[in-house]
């Protein structure tokens, strides 16, 4: 059976996910427990690990993109230990290579991407303007989400639960 890194101390879960859980502010997972099985088809995960198991059993599809090739192995281990059936890993070290692959996908169903690894500036960057669906940013706190989509007119959310990280107050934020 799979284990999870040990999460801070802080991060009881009341703040935040439990082991089987997205690693999230607890008010976004209360928002994805509450959305995703009624509003979304599909999850474009960039950052894997609990959750993309957790959103598999939600979702009718995920597309999980992971940029550390010893972690996705992992969580692909995971995966089919959980027997999970409707997740697609995939190996991206560049957010531009994530580009093509998104050309390949049914847009015409309900998507919502989750941004929770890597250099998420570097991926907002690449990707927004490529992303017409909802994306929540985890660790917002640490990223110019306003400069990405809020030129677009895109409404924000924010879910924190008051914690400190690195000087900051952790945050996620959806953008819709």
């Amino acid at each position: 059976m799979t284990t999870w890194p040990d999460r801070p101390e802080m991060h009881t879960p009341d703040v935040t996910g439990r082991p089987d859980e997205p690693w999230l502010p607890r008010a976004a997972i209360e928002w994805l427990e509450a959305e995703a099985t009624s509003r979304f088809d599909a999850v474009l995960e960039i950052g894997t690990g609990a959750s993309t198991i957790w959103l598999a059993k939600r979702v009718p599809f995920v597309l999980a993109v992971e940029d550390d090739l010893d972690w996705l192995r992992r969580v692909g281990n995971a995966v089919r230990e959980a027997g999970t059936q409707n997740v697609v890993l995939t190996y991206a070290p560049e957010p531009e290579s994530v580009l093509q692959l998104l050309d390949l996908v049914d847009m015409r169903v309900e998507w919502l991407c989750i941004l929770d690894g890597g250099d998420r500036a570097r991926w907002l960057t690449v990707l927004k303007d490529k992303l017409s669906m909802p994306v929540l940013v985890d660790n917002a706190e640490r990223y110019d989400c306003a400069h990405a989509f809020g030129r677009f007119g895109r409404t924000c959310r924010v879910f924190t639960h008051g914690v400190e990280a690195d000087g900051a107050i952790w945050r996620a934020e959806l953008w819709e």
